[in-house]
């Protein structure tokens, strides 16, 4: 039986992370869609791509991934299942309906709080005691799909954005490696968020 073809899109520390298990797990990734290296960027972490290489997985950096011509490709590539982790662009609900175990994420805080860019930093500058990581469904809106599993880390009023990025990394590839094979089966579950709870926040700046 030939195994479901995974379709990654990541960046970031965490993206490394959540792919390397993938890899290591010896799953069928067929792809990693990332972002080519900002030179304006200090990039302090390791990135999927890392990962990606090593196993010889082809990698692909487009500008958008909603173009008529890259919607296409990724349907060429028929992938089962798409995940993102900490992919930095939207992707269009056509892309997410291609594959047929559905699309899911991972995303930087306790959903339904902190949906949007930068949810570590914005939750440390509102002294939250707890932070953590979201499996969740994609769905048009950003963040805002059914919630298949989350841990959180405890903070403390003195750390930084980067101490509370620390603590909670290790949290997406636990809950990724918890869910993994129910995602691949079709059967992992899925609570929906609740609206009243939630909270949206944009990309920080200087």
């Amino acid at each position: 039986m030939t195994p479901p073809r995974i379709l990654f899109f990541g960046y970031s520390e965490v993206g490394h992370d959540c792919l390397a298990l993938l890899l290591e797990r010896g799953d069928h990734v067929i792809g990693l869609i990332t972002h080519e290296d900002n030179p304006n960027e200090k990039i302090w972490f390791k990135t999927p791509a890392v990962a990606a290489r090593k196993h010889a997985v082809p990698i692909f950096t487009p500008p958008s991934v909603n173009t008529p011509e890259w919607i296409e490709r990724i349907g060429q590539l028929a992938p089962d299942l798409i995940l993102s982790v900490y992919y930095r662009n939207m992707i269009s609900e056509r892309i997410l309906q291609i594959a047929p175990l559905g699309a899911f994420n991972l995303h930087g805080s306790l959903l339904p709080k902190y949906r949007g860019r930068a949810p570590i930093n914005w939750a440390v500058l509102h002294g939250e005691p707890r932070i953590g990581m979201t499996l969740h469904r994609m769905v048009k809106r950003a963040d805002a799909g059914a919630i298949v599993d989350q841990e959180g880390v405890d903070l403390e009023p003195t750390d930084t954005a980067e101490q509370a990025f620390r603590k909670a990394l290790p949290c997406a590839r636990r809950v990724l490696a918890r869910q993994i094979d129910a995602l691949l089966a079709g059967t992992a579950p899925e609570s929906p968020q609740d609206e009243t709870q939630a909270t949206c926040f944009g990309g920080r700046t200087p």
